[in-house]
């Protein structure tokens, strides 16, 4: 085996056992696109987690793909790659977002690392560290020989679906009903407004409305109706804003989207506010129901947002979810 120089990121310093040369790169929540690394099935993408592997024989180079990597939505990740043993070892680490923030969602990502100079067969190690997890040390994700004389292979790391993700299925659309508040919410509008909100069974409007975003719900076992509402969502004061619903491998998405009054070309205004987003979804059985909660604002050009996934136990009838514990007084009076 011949081992070249391989690096870290933007750093090409070598310590003891580091290596330098490699290039990295670690998807946004989603993946990367589908056709960028390999030509495998999109459609496949959320089933398992998996390391593809492809090596480039008159370069000498190797690219390491692990797909499919679950992880919470905040989070700054990184990875190192260096010789242990005459193992290449590449160590992903997830840490919170900033040194302190996490959020209350899962995510999936993807993490590549192209290694130079390197001749085989050839043993390979993938290493996760999750820094503020109870257990701190490195998880082994694949520990392998890779034959490169074959050129490209795929190695399982976990065969288990997931529900955070949604690449490359298609959505399947679901009768509900939607309504969204004016400025400052349900709870502040008065008899006649449109839209009025949906008539739900929900938990009050808490007293510190304005300190926190939080998902109610409320489930009737009997009709197989779910209610939820999204109260006190910061956006532009001046907008079109939609709710909608589809069901992705067997997981509710429910799209909340925000773009200026009138369409692309139209206004916005210098001020924020907050909204309740309403839905009423029908047919809803089961234990337990798996929800991600996305929003998307058409003009800030940072695309679909997940703001919240998880599961709800529909056994016990109602509930609410801290979706954002930011405290947005300035912008709010209920």
């Amino acid at each position: 085996m011949v081992v070249g120089l391989i690096g870290c990121g933007d750093s090409d310093q070598a310590g003891p056992g580091r290596l330098s040369g490699a290039t990295f790169r670690v998807s946004e929540c989603g993946g990367f696109s589908a056709s960028a690394t390999s030509s495998s099935s999109p459609s496949r993408y959320c089933d398992a987690e998996v390391l593809d592997w492809r090596y480039d024989n008159a370069k000498q180079q190797l690219t390491l793909v692990d797909k499919r990597a679950v992880l919470n939505c905040c989070g700054d990740h990184s990875q190192t790659v260096s010789e242990e043993n005459g193992v290449i070892v590449v160590r992903q680490t997830d840490a919170p977002q900033g040194g302190s923030g996490r959020c209350l969602c899962e995510c999936v990502y993807d993490f590549e690392a192209v290694i130079p100079a390197v001749l085989g067969p050839l043993r390979v190690r993938i290493e996760r560290v999750v820094t503020d997890a109870t257990n701190p040390k490195p998880r082994v994700l694949f520990d392998g020989t890779l034959d490169l004389s074959v050129g490209a292979g795929r190695e399982t790391i976990d065969p288990s679906p997931t529900p955070f993700c949604d690449k490359g299925q298609t959505p399947t659309p679901l009768p509900f009903k939607a309504a969204v508040s004016e400025c400052g919410g349900f709870a502040s509008a008065k008899p006649g407004d449109t839209p009025a909100p949906l008539p739900m069974p929900l938990p009050p409007t808490p007293a510190d409305y304005c300190k926190a975003e939080v998902l109610a719900w409320s489930h009737n076992a009997a009709s197989g109706q779910l209610q939820l509402r999204d109260n006190r969502v910061l956006l532009n004061c001046c907008g079109d804003r939609t709710l909608k619903a589809t069901m992705v491998n067997g997981v509710y998405i429910l799209r909340e989207t925000d773009g200026p009054e009138g369409g692309k070309a139209g206004m916005r205004c210098n001020c924020l506010c907050v909204f309740d987003f309403d839905m009423t979804l029908e047919k809803v059985t089961g234990a337990s129901v798996s929800i991600e909660l996305r929003r998307e604002v058409l003009d800030d050009n940072a695309g679909e947002q997940l703001v919240w996934s998880g599961k709800l136990d529909l056994s016990a009838g109602s509930g609410q979810i801290v979706v954002d514990s930011s405290d947005v007084s300035g912008f709010c009076h209920p």
